[in-house]
């Protein structure tokens, strides 16, 4: 699945967060400072402010780095990036993309936003809801898979079709390699 969908970049306008998940660590430091499994969230929309494609990528650290990599593989040059204002989204400049941050309020930031925390919220409850938590280790791919769902969610009856074809052509995976 992750495979397919790397093979399209997203484009056009493109909102981006930071995300955290995981159980709260008692006494340990909350948001950014966090030891919590991380992870990028991007979503396209259209013309007409609605989503199209999603993309979502774990990392370690959440550094101008870790956006720069993100984006050089997720992101086509002259699209635009919607944001919060956080500095790490700043080097999306030098690599061709237009940045939009919002330093706003709560309330207008969520305007400006508003497709990427509803996809944030729903992938959050697709893990939660359907298996119930999940270890780091395994984590990516369980948001690979959603966003394979969620970019193809107009195409249901042909989902499995579209999945085989996926499998057919993606390169070979050991079992180590998956239980790594």
């Amino acid at each position: 699945m992750a495979y397919r969908d790397m093979q399209y970049p997203l484009s056009g306008t493109i909102e981006m967060d930071e995300v955290y998940s995981g159980s709260p660590d008692p006494g340990r430091k909350r948001g950014r400072g966090t030891r919590r499994a991380k992870a990028i969230f991007a979503v396209s929309v259209t013309d007409d402010n609605k989503p199209r494609f999603a993309r979502i990528q774990m990392i370690k650290r959440l550094d101008g780095r870790s956006v720069k990599a993100f984006a050089l593989s997720r992101i086509a040059r002259g699209s635009t990036v919607r944001s919060d204002g956080l500095h790490v989204y700043r080097c999306l400049t030098r690599l061709g993309i237009l940045h939009d941050p919002a330093v706003t309020s709560h309330t207008a930031r969520n305007k400006h936003l508003r497709w990427i925390h509803i996809v944030i919220s729903n992938a959050k409850a697709f893990v939660t809801g359907t298996f119930h938590g999940l270890d780091k280790k395994h984590l990516q791919r369980y948001l690979d898979e959603f966003c394979y769902r969620f970019n193809r969610r107009y195409h249901e009856k042909e989902l499995f079709d579209r999945l085989l074809l996926a499998c057919a052509n993606a390169p070979h995976v050991n079992y180590d390699e998956l239980t790594r």
